[in-house]
């Protein structure tokens, strides 16, 4: 069963592997000025020391000046904010944080009132059966996985997805343009970039907390088959920035489960998976910020 202790995502998660998550409130840059390097606190969070002193450094170098009030984080908060800024903007923010919250008839009757084009329904997804065509990037990584080789092209690759911040995968496309994963590299460059486009500043809308869209629903599948085989389990204490564009950047184990799988495959799915309304400062930019999250890896029935 994975049961996050603070969910960002409503409802609870399906059944997967037998373990918990257990996930501390998001971090962001005023916390970290009244606070620097100790855990926000909360019920049933545990304390202790968040980021390494470089992150806490590069964050509080963009923080205002000016100590402010704690960021909106709860759905009463961000109502409140939407509701007095009262923009289209503004609702569309809540919108995308709660859209089953106790305000959305509220929300969806102001964003009209204010001229919010009508909602739509998308068509349900075109299932196929027809199996995608064999991608040699797989190939690649799958063989550095299984140490069949050794290719600084994929040790590049991996570096650049492991980190997940665009300069990597600029970074592997220069030193290997006519590389097995370009395409792969330009796919996530140019959806980095649309992301960017989408989250815009939303004038007096701050400021909130980055706020987790989903939880991260783990499955048996998801053990990695060399901890499996070596019957490896343990609990993993990772932490990672969450960009401008809501995407994890970063991720770094903090407390180790004393498996290297563990530990890595911690990190990619979380890197993989997770997503966010970022966070925003007071004038209602998006900013940096941070989270934690901690993993309990048990071996399934």
């Amino acid at each position: 069963m994975v049961e996050p202790l603070h969910r960002a995502s409503r409802g609870p998660p399906p059944p997967g592997i037998r373990g918990r998550i257990k996930s501390d409130p998001s971090l962001n840059v005023e916390q970290l000025r009244r606070h620097p390097g100790i855990a926000e606190r909360g019920p049933g969070v545990q304390t202790g020391r968040m980021m390494t002193a470089s992150l806490i450094s590069a964050l509080l170098a963009v923080a205002p000046a000016a100590a402010i009030a704690p960021p909106a984080a709860s759905e009463p908060e961000v109502w409140k904010l939407a509701a007095k800024v009262n923009t289209i903007p503004a609702y569309e923010v809540y919108l995308d944080r709660f859209p089953e919250g106790p305000h959305l008839g509220a929300a969806v009757e102001a964003y009209h009132r204010l001229g919010g084009p009508i909602f739509t329904v998308a068509p349900p997804p075109v299932v196929t059966t027809v199996p995608p065509p064999p991608d040699p990037c797989d190939d690649l990584l799958l063989a550095q996985d299984m140490s069949r080789g050794d290719s600084p092209e994929a040790r590049a690759f991996i570096d650049a997805r492991r980190s997940n911040r665009p300069a990597g995968f600029r970074a592997y496309l220069a030193g290997y343009p006519s590389g097995v994963c370009r395409a792969r590299a330009t796919r996530i460059l140019e959806a980095r970039k649309a992301g960017a486009l989408r989250f815009k500043r939303v004038p007096g809308l701050g400021p909130l907390a980055p706020h987790r869209l989903g939880a991260l629903d783990l499955t048996a599948d998801d053990y990695p088959a060399p901890a499996l085989r070596a019957e490896e389990t343990g609990r993993v204490v990772a932490e990672w920035e969450v960009a401008e564009d809501g995407v994890v950047e970063g991720c770094r184990v903090v407390e180790s489960s004393g498996s290297p799988a563990l530990d890595e495959t911690s990190c990619r799915l979380i890197t993989a998976r997770l997503r966010y309304d970022p966070a925003r400062d007071r004038a209602g930019a998006v900013i940096r910020s941070a989270d934690r999250m901690s993993i309990g890896w048990t071996l399934p029935d």
